[in-house]
């Protein structure tokens, strides 16, 4: 689609269906820079984007290249299944008492006296109770670079949707968060926090379009840092940070980005 594609750093032709792309073996340690050209490497502060209080901390947006994306990202079909695979996984069963009273089962030894009671009865034994746990927080960070833009970003914006329908509706909460970087440093992206508990489609289509604005370079390290921190500091026992992308940092102060 003619307007959509904006790539600053990915040169290869983008894949006819969503794929993952295959991660490079290169592995860059961020405590031994020298010998590599980076011996003055110092991580830049992140620009702070607020889309649901628009605080754009300067960053310019384009209402006819949102409206695009917002196009691109509706035309997207599918991403039920994906939810409610990950919502299936993220469910756990844990037996948390017995039950006493059932007609089968274990033999309940402290109802044994209504067997040989003057008037007989049979609920005398015990079950397991199972009650489906989801104490659970999931952060899902999406990529906004870009190589990441047109098709592979609207699916990724989807999948985000869906999850945060998916998630929703069995109470747990979500945060949507996405990345990019530019001259300034890393763009951090708070899409829809965890506070925000109900949220409608069209705005959330909106403000998944409005992070098309923003796409440069990743430096996916520092944001994964970022979201994690932000995650960690919720007080649910089980966390769960999931990252949608197509695995090509290249981030403006060089191959650092590739950590």
């Amino acid at each position: 689609m003619e307007g959509l594609t904006h790539h600053t750093h990915y040169s290869k032709p983008e894949p006819s269906t969503f794929e993952a792309l295959p991660s490079s073996d290169q592995h860059i340690s961020y405590d031994d820079m020298h010998g590599m050209g980076h011996s003055s490497f110092q991580p830049q502060d992140p620009v702070i984007v607020d889309l649901k209080t628009h605080d754009m901390n300067g960053m310019r947006t384009d209402s006819g290249r949102t409206d695009r994306f917002k196009d691109l990202i509706s035309s997207v079909e599918g991403g039920k299944v994906l939810a409610g695979q990950v919502k299936r996984l993220l469910i756990s069963m844990k037996q948390l008492r017995w039950e006493h009273g059932h007609r089968r089962g274990h033999i309940s030894s402290k109802n044994l006296w209504k067997a040989r009671g003057p008037i007989y009865q049979d609920d005398v034994f015990k079950r397991r109770a199972q009650t489906l746990e989801l104490d659970t927080a999931v952060c899902i960070l999406t990529d906004n670079s870009g190589s990441m833009s047109g098709s592979k970003f609207a699916h990724a914006a989807k999948a985000g949707m869906m999850l945060n329908e998916a998630m929703s509706k069995v109470g747990v909460p979500v945060e949507l968060l996405s990345f990019s970087e530019s001259g300034r440093g890393p763009i951090n992206i708070i899409v829809k926090p965890f506070a925000e508990r109900s949220l409608g489609e069209d705005e959330l289509l909106e403000r998944y379009a409005t992070c098309s604005n923003w796409m440069h370079q990743n430096s996916d390290g520092e944001s994964i840092m970022w979201a994690a921190m932000r995650l960690a500091r919720r007080q649910e026992k089980r966390k769960v940070l999931i990252v949608l992308s197509d695995g090509s940092p290249a981030a403006y102060n060089g191959d650092y980005g590739a950590e």
